[in-house]
């Protein structure tokens, strides 16, 4: 690493551009000339964590990993306890111990360093450049822990030893082994919440039904659509205005810029919305070229920033949208009608995609009509199917309004069914009562009264 030219990996919240800004606007440190570039910025360190595990042959690894704790600590699931929290976030690290030779310099807040067993987590996979840092630091604060170098030795006075209540604190113990964490990890499926990638071929309405479903159950987190396909009338789905926001970010993004929170705010479509939906469209049948290295980090920058992205491409297997977001999603929710010509499509042309990404929905299912959901399954290019969602006349009356009563009817008439369908992903949606089950509880609750 050349010390007077710095490519750093930022890992901090989207509230921290001020910290970006400071960092590279840098030219000395301890009286030598100093230049630091920020090659990437992830939001969250589980952005980080599917960055460092993408087996890119061009991947850009940069000298320094900055990570501040609060990238991760930022939104805890209240259903989780804190040994719980603690172990995701060292399962994360592990991860990118593992798949990167950057150096790791991670920030923790300063009543961290009371939290024994997770320094002792963070020693054992051969993190030593942790340090705490107060409410408030400065630019050199920062650089000064960039810097540094710290050894086992540096941090022996952190090292515990003995069992359960027995366990005690060394304070003295310059020379202990600590075995190295093995270096082929079994790579199993991230089910647990984490940022979510979820691509969705060649369906719309779908995806609008289900990111405003998602958007509206789980207001705490930020949901996006990304509408790659140039037929995708979301438009018409969402009443929109402002429907060249999609070109606003892709020109950035082809600048070299790192988006901002403002930028994204700026571009996103205006509708009558939930306030944590964002929708990145352009005007219906714009034709664009992108190329396949634009469409990643279009994506990754959206994954950066919300908590879930939805990406709609055409069902088409030569089109560079639709063979760009299947590589790069986490999951591939293939919504398809029941019948021979549409499963007969959806095969086709889903086999360019990652078999183990893919899972089938039974769209706009009809029993009189459409082929039993049996068959369906064993139809399909995989076993994994999802779920479905149901025919509702209402519905296909609503579609003509769109806005508003389009998306509320989905919303009342189809919301168990995109609960079973996201719930296998982690994305826990809120029960729901039926009206059935409102008007028991009412009658339970006049009784007790």
């Amino acid at each position: 690493m050349d010390k007077n030219k710095i490519r750093l990996h930022l890992t901090a919240p989207e509230n921290y551009e001020t910290l970006k800004n400071e960092l590279e606007n840098v030219n000395t440190y301890m009286g030598n000339l100093l230049e630091i570039k920020i090659i990437n910025w992830d939001y969250t360190l589980g952005s980080l964590r599917y960055w460092a595990t993408d087996k890119q042959e061009d991947k850009e690894e940069a000298d320094i990993l900055l990570i501040f704790d609060a990238a991760s600590y930022q939104r805890v699931d209240s259903v989780h306890d804190e040994a719980l929290y603690y172990k995701d976030f060292i399962e994360s690290l592990k991860d990118i111990r593992l798949n990167t030779n950057s150096k790791i310099v991670l920030i923790l807040s300063r009543d961290k360093e009371e939290n024994l067993e997770l320094i002792n987590e963070l020693l054992k996979i051969n993190i030593h450049n942790f340090h705490f840092a107060q409410e408030k630091f400065t630019i050199n604060d920062v650089l000064d822990w960039i810097f540094a170098t710290k050894t086992l030795k540096d941090n022996a006075k952190y090292l515990l030893t003995g069992k359960g209540e027995k366990r005690t604190k060394v304070i003295e113990q310059s020379k202990i082994e600590i075995k190295e964490v093995e270096k082929v990890i079994e790579k199993k499926k991230i089910i647990g919440f984490s940022r979510k990638i979820i691509c969705v071929p060649g369906n719309p309405e779908f995806t609008a039904e289900a990111a405003y479903i998602v958007a509206k159950a789980m207001p705490d987190y930020k949901v996006c659509i990304l509408n790659l396909d140039n037929r995708g009338y979301l438009d018409v789905i969402f009443n929109l205005i402002n429907e060249n926001g999609l070109n606003s970010i892709i020109n950035s993004i082809n600048k070299g810029f790192i988006l901002s929170v403002s930028e994204w705010k700026g571009s996103r479509a205006k509708g009558d919305l939930p306030d944590n939906l964002y929708i990145f469209t352009n005007k219906y049948n714009t034709q664009s070229e992108l190329s396949e290295d634009t469409i990643n980090k279009l994506i990754i920058s959206a994954h950066n920033f919300f908590d879930i992205v939805f990406v709609l491409v055409p069902l088409l297997k030569t089109n560079i949208e639709f063979v760009s977001a299947v590589k790069v999603s986490n999951i591939i929710l293939m919504p398809v009608k029941p019948s021979v010509p549409c499963i007969r499509e959806a095969n086709s042309t889903i086999q360019q995609a990652p078999e183990e990404k893919i899972w089938h929905v039974a769209w706009s299912y009809d029993k009189t009509t459409d082929l039993p959901v049996g068959i369906f399954k064993k139809s399909m290019l995989n076993d994994q199917y999802a779920g479905r969602i149901t025919y509702s006349h209402s519905r296909e009356k609503a579609r003509n309004t769109g806005g508003f009563s389009y998306l509320e009817t989905a919303y009342k008439e189809n919301y168990r069914e995109y609960l079973k369908i996201l719930r296998r992903f982690n994305l826990l949606l809120p029960k729901r009562n039926t009206a059935f089950q409102t008007i028991k509880l009412k009658i339970k609750r006049s009784r007790i009264i």
